[in-house]
């Protein structure tokens, strides 16, 4: 979701950062700009909301999936993408 980020907004993350807290500051900071409607609309905050909702699960859980539940995963994102 952060390289999708990356490419809506044509600007990646700064890499001059000074240590990981910096950079978990900075990728926090592009999440909260991301699933924002005032940034390019509602639609693309609903696809970046879904996205991050689904992802930032904890490893576990997200590692347990079924393939069924990965491919829901990626159909239900490829729908929201589909009208951009």
């Amino acid at each position: 979701m952060m390289v999708l980020s990356e490419i809506a907004e044509w600007q990646p993350l700064d890499k001059s950062f000074h240590d990981d807290a910096e950079l978990r500051s900075r990728k926090l900071e592009r999440k909260r700009l991301v699933t924002s409607p005032g940034w390019k609309g509602a639609m693309t905050a609903e696809i970046f909301q879904y996205g991050f909702g689904f992802l930032e699960k904890d490893r576990n859980t997200l590692e347990e999936y079924s393939e069924w539940e990965v491919k829901r995963f990626y159909d239900e994102l490829c729908k929201l993408l589909e009208p951009l």
